[in-house]
């Protein structure tokens, strides 16, 4: 995880930006890896992230409110978190999934541009579990990856904070 800047009246534009690794190696979907004595095939990673707090300038910790993130690996890996008076990053801290205030909510209630709204592939499981934290999908094997595997994280049991240490600085605003 990465961030960048760029300057706006006094304060800095924050960006996100996800680079995803598997096995050692940028990743990419319909390209068998291997991994632990295991061979992937990955034809789809789509997760949220949540409740996010950038930790800056000797502690200071200033939360990003209201903004849930559908990270779908196969797209863009840059996402705005809007303009903050943040300097030097220490951390960053999120969580994965949605929050069990929201996460049981309709997904219809959100307007269509939202990531929260129903996804196609679905994000969304049922009014019970609520939201797929997480959907990986693709082939794996001992081998060669020829058997297909579906994984989907949900429920408010698995709605956890992961914590990243960041070394990153505004450069000239």
């Amino acid at each position: 995880l990465a961030l960048t800047f760029g300057s706006v009246q006094a304060q800095n534009s924050i960006v996100l930006d996800i680079d995803h690794q598997l096995g050692g190696t940028d990743f990419a979907f319909n390209a068998e890896t291997a991994q632990d004595d295991y061979m992937f095939d990955l034809t789809r990673l789509q997760y949220y992230i949540s409740d996010i707090a950038i930790t800056h300038d000797g502690g200071t910790v200033t939360s990003i409110d209201d903004v849930w993130i559908l990270v779908n690996s196969g797209g863009t890996g840059e996402f705005e978190l809007g303009d903050h008076a943040i300097e030097n990053v220490e951390s960053i801290s999120f969580y994965v999934g949605v929050g069990p205030d929201v996460n049981n909510e309709d997904p219809a209630a959100w307007p269509p541009s939202h990531p929260l709204y129903p996804q196609n592939p679905s994000m969304h499981w049922g009014w019970n579990s609520g939201y797929r934290f997480v959907a990986i999908e693709g082939y794996a094997g001992p081998s060669s990856a020829d058997n297909l595997f579906e994984i989907h994280a949900l429920g408010n049991n698995n709605y956890f904070q992961t914590v990243v240490e960041v070394a990153a600085s505004s450069d000239a605003g």
